[in-house]
């Protein structure tokens, strides 16, 4: 007479797996699922397979609990008194952190990624510096010991309480504590934050949660909950409280409503952690037996409670039954007729006796039907209090003003709202301060229906979204697509490597007069499931007429990515049928190669005696080469010794997206020493990434001679402090030819007084270096190469003459007609606006007037012109465009062209050449710490200009040289251009290269 018509297979299903699990940690990026065990060991957990796909044991004894860093690392509590940091891809430990004596408890992360803090039975809170591993404080604010610690974004503070039943919060930097509950009437059990950080909430051993305002710590409210919380964890922007309990439920709590509390059964045991996958609405339950419960946490909630209901309905009707036929036993109903009663009183008695009968079957039917309605109602009643579930993970999708509305991405689903125009751009301005909701309702048949999405706005407006085959994608005209696609890889070098991200744009153009609808872009990349992970289907709702769409497939390598050339296709399907052409692209992938770190180490005392003394600031510059493979997300940091200090406001910490071939990184920093440290000063570079770590010791000595400038190459396994230098600087040539007879100039000019002007960062390296080849490998004599850095205007009159008067020193230098004459100058130029002229920058040059404050390269070249020398080599690595690599140091200017009437040229064995042309940049070679234009002119000179092999570098075959290199150096490291300007009459030697 009564029977249930709830459809339990449409309810979702829940799972239970057997264990020791202790933890649980779900990573929400990538949705992986982390369990610490009994035995120390950390797992990953497969919820596809239901089985555990990797397993590692990290602990000697139990792990307590694991979270997640921003970098998806994992970080480990035990009951060995250790801290582990782990790597998530392989379980291997990247680092551990010691210094407990006791269980550690608790684990929270700082925002900043870079701190954590632990509780510990040993009574003390420990904050933690994660890339050394070093223990930075300690809070002792406790006397008892310390389950939890929870860090406090909104005033940096932490919170935390003890077996002694105090709630703390305090300062993370003066370790004072700002708020203090000495005891509460019940013991507090559990903490929890919501994720901004203005509520806090305690649970308690009573079944009450308190609900606390931060950082005024003002009770707000508290909840009922009826049995011992255990555990208590906030999701959805603190609207939502997932409760675990003693008695091995669940309860779900909506803090901001009277009467919101859900309450489900999931174990005979207590909850002792749970996390949750938002985008899939699922929870995973660990018990105190070990256990491992996953469930759909709105489906088996509703499953949950409508089972309770259910029984209840069914003990009901029992009950009802029951006494209906207690009540019939009770009528005494004699079926046979009596020796003492008529033929005509029996069939009296026969009669009433059914119609009684009939009406307590009557009744009892109207009882059954009445209790069936009753609980339908309860249910519709639960499926609408679930409906307040919110998500948030969504997307908002272009206007689509044809059909008036809005698609809204919710993890990998499209949902139409229908808004119209005039409220389309509110309503995409307010966004934010929207929720969706799933709506859960009942078919006819009762079967639960989860497909739908509601908007509801914080000023009460809803928004229903509209079912698809509402939405009208018909068109009067029709579109026409084509597609374009380009790869983009994180280090710029267009191969996918190993644990690298890339990313592949789609463009597609409809230049059609119709709008194209429900466009799919497919990424057909099966046979590359090994190779990377990546997103292989995007949906774009509509294309308007001559309009476009970008989407971007994320792509990223498998750590065991092999070297292969990659050939992927994308197919595009319009809802009508418009389809346009399938594009193609190729790209390459690479192995893994190990990195090869070395270091360059630039080391500068303040008195310029060249030996770092007691109390003295040393200033270093680090230079970081990565001759292998790329390292991905690095941190550098600096790692200090006894007696050994930072000096101002030295930061001790770096972050670089990759350390590869062609990105070198820099670290500068300053310190002194006291007088008791060792000779071999203790300062250490570590590098850190996932898939690198290593240490590299600075090769300082303390009171020991240095000079100014200090280069050497250190190695993770370094024993000795070789000098590094470039290339071009270790294999200088030494040509079997003298020249004692020619004279050079050679300038480097690489500091200006006024700070407006940015340093020339490589010119006295080029300027040094360029001084050595021409006594090496031109056979110059050093007494007649006039050298100089950092020159004034008045020095560069001195040396070249002036307008009026060319006579300077280079021309008393010269034996006429029998002196070459070399000229060098590494620095910055700039254009005369009005006079469309180029002039080199002194030192002493202001920015306001550089005409006046400036050495005009027009006298440079006709006071050359006026000196009888036997040939006239001029090499200039600056440009004139009033730009440098930092920026513009002409303000309000733009490049301009200018051109040189250059008398040099008209004259036999003459050569002019400057580094770029006279509207372009002249950039540094960041790697060699030389510019690109003078590192490529030197490499030339050893051996590799001389192209046709006959040990004689000719004229045109260092032009041939230098503009092959150079552009193609400038485009790969800067993405500019830079074009070399050779200048010279007949094609003469310039140099033997005989040795």
């Amino acid at each position: 007479m009564f029977s249930s018509s709830i459809n339990d297979s449409a309810l979702g299903k829940k799972f239970e797996i057997n264990g020791s699990f202790s933890c649980i940690a779900i990573d929400k990026i990538t949705n992986k699922i982390y369990l610490g065990n009994e035995l120390g060991e950390i797992q990953l957990f497969d919820l596809n397979e239901k089985t555990i796909t990797l397993n590692s044991s990290i602990h000697e004894k139990k792990i307590n609990e694991i979270i997640i860093t921003n970098d998806s690392q994992l970080l480990t509590a035990s009951s060995d008194f250790s801290i582990n940091l782990i790597n998530a891809d392989n379980f291997s430990i990247i680092r551990s952190f010691v210094g407990h004596n006791s269980w550690v408890y608790s684990l929270s992360l700082d925002n900043d990624n870079k701190y954590f803090y632990s509780s510990s039975a040993d009574k003390k809170i420990k904050k933690w510096y994660i890339p050394n591993g070093s223990c930075v404080n300690n809070y002792l604010v406790h006397s008892e010991w310390i389950p939890q610690v929870e860090f406090c974004e909104r005033n940096k503070s932490i919170i935390s309480y003890s077996e002694d039943n105090q709630l703390l919060m305090t300062d993370i930097s003066s370790s004072k504590v700002i708020k203090e509950f000495k005891t509460f009437e019940s013991d507090i059990t559990c903490l929890c934050l919501t994720p901004n950080s203005d509520e806090l909430f305690v649970g308690t051993s009573d079944g009450v949660i308190k609900q606390f305002e931060l950082p005024s710590f003002k009770l707000k409210k508290e909840i009922e909950v009826g049995t011992e919380i255990s555990s208590l964890i906030s999701h959805y922007e603190g609207i939502y409280l997932i409760v675990g309990l003693e008695n091995g439920d669940i309860a779900f709590v909506n803090p901001k409503e009277e009467d919101s509390l859900i309450q489900l059964s999931c174990s005979e045991n207590e909850i002792i952690d749970f996390d949750l996958i938002p985008s899939k609405d699922e929870l995973f339950i660990i018990d105190d037996d070990g256990n491992l419960i996953i469930s759909d946490i709105l489906q088996f909630s509703i499953k949950d409670e409508i089972n309770k209901m259910k029984k209840e309905a069914i003990s009901k009707k029992e009950q009802l039954i029951k006494s209906s036929k207690m009540e019939l036993f009770a009528s005494d109903f004699q079926p046979e007729r009596d020796e003492f009663e008529s033929e005509s009183d029996y069939k009296d008695r026969v009669k009433k006796q059914e119609n009684f009968e009939r009406s307590i079957l009557k009744k009892l039917d109207r009882e059954l039907s009445a209790l069936k309605n009753l609980y339908s109602i309860k249910i519709q009643k639960l499926t609408e209090k679930m409906f307040v579930l919110p998500l948030f993970n969504f997307e908002l999708q272009k206007y689509n003003i044809n059909t008036e509305t809005f698609p809204i991405k919710v993890h990998d689903s499209i949902f139409q709202f229908k808004i119209s125009p005039n409220k389309a751009r509110e309503f995409k301005t307010n966004l934010k301060e929207q929720l969706f909701y799933k709506e859960v309702r009942y078919d006819s048949s009762s079967t639960m229906v989860i497909n739908s999405l509601l908007i509801e706005c914080r000023n009460g407006g809803t928004y229903k979204c509209l079912d698809g085959n509402s939405i009208n994608f018909s068109s009067s005209l029709p579109p026409d697509l084509n597609c374009t696609t380009e790869f983009k890889d994180s280090n710029g070098n267009f191969i996918l490597e190993s644990d690298e991200n890339a990313e592949i744009i789609v463009k597609i153009y409809n230049s059609g007069e119709g709008t194209a609808f429900d466009v799919n872009v497919n990424m057909i990349a099966d046979r590359y499931n090994d190779y990377f992970i990546f997103t292989d289907r995007i949906n774009i709702i509509s294309i308007p007429a001559y309009d476009e769409a970008i989407v971007s497939f994320a792509i990223k390598g498998k750590s065991d990515l092999p070297q292969d050339n990659c050939h992927i296709k994308f197919e595009i399907t319009e809802t009508n049928g418009f389809n346009p052409p399938p594009v193609e692209i190729l790209f390459q992938t690479s192995e893994a190669e190990d990195p090869q770190i070395r270091i360059e180490t630039i080391a500068k005392d303040s008195n310029n005696n060249g030996i770092i003394e007691t109390k003295e600031i040393v200033d270093i510059e680090v230079r970081i080469f990565n001759d292998g493979g790329t390292i991905f997300n690095a941190t550098a940091y600096l790692n200090k010794g006894d007696h050994v200090y930072w000096a101002g406001d030295t930061k001790i910490e770096y972050e670089f997206s990759d350390i590869s071939l062609i990105n070198p990184r820099d670290i500068k920093f300053s310190f002194f020493v006291n007088d008791q440290v060792s000779d071999d000063i203790p300062i250490n570079i570590n590098i850190l990434s996932k898939n690198y770590n290593s240490s590299f010791p600075l090769d300082l000595k303390a009171n020991k001679q240095i000079v100014k400038t200090q280069r050497f190459v250190v190695n993770p396994d370094k024993s000795s402090g070789d000098h590094l230098i470039a290339d071009i600087d270790s294999n200088i040539p030494k040509y079997n030819q003298k020249n004692e007879d020619a004279v050079a100039v050679v300038i480097g000019n690489y500091g200006y007084d006024n700070p407006d002007i940015n340093a020339a960062e490589y010119a006295i390296n080029d300027a040094q270096s360029v001084k050595k080849y021409l006594i090496n490998a031109f056979g110059f004599s050093e007494k007649n190469i006039i050298y100089g850095s950092n020159l004034r205007k008045i020095d560069f009159i001195e040396i070249f003459g002036e307008k009026t008067d060319y006579k300077g020193k280079l021309y008393h230098y010269v034996k006429p007609n029998i002196s070459d004459i070399f000229i060098y100058y590494s620095g910055h130029g700039v254009p005369d606006v009005n006079s469309k002229q180029g002039y080199l920058v002194p030192s002493d040059a202001s920015p306001d007037n550089f005409k006046l404050t400036c050495y005009s390269l027009t006298t440079l070249y006709d006071n050359l012109a006026k000196i009888d020398a036997k040939s006239i080599t001029v090499v200039i690595d600056a440009c004139f465009s009033g730009g440098t690599n930092n920026g513009m140091i002409i303000n309000n200017a733009s490049p301009i062209f200018f051109t040189v009437e250059n008398p040099i040229v008209t004259k036999e064995s003459s050569l002019i050449l400057t580094a770029c042309s006279s509207n372009e940049i002249a950039s540094w070679y960041p790697e060699k710490k030389h510019s690109i234009f003078t590192y490529f002119f030197l490499k030339g000179l050893s051996n590799l200009a001389d192209l046709n092999g006959d040990n004689n570098i000719e004229f045109k075959e260092m032009k041939d040289y230098l503009t092959e290199n150079v552009p193609y150096f400038a485009k790969r490291i800067h993405s500019r251009n830079q074009n070399p300007t050779i200048l010279y009459k007949s094609n003469k030697s310039l140099i033997r290269c005989e040795k």
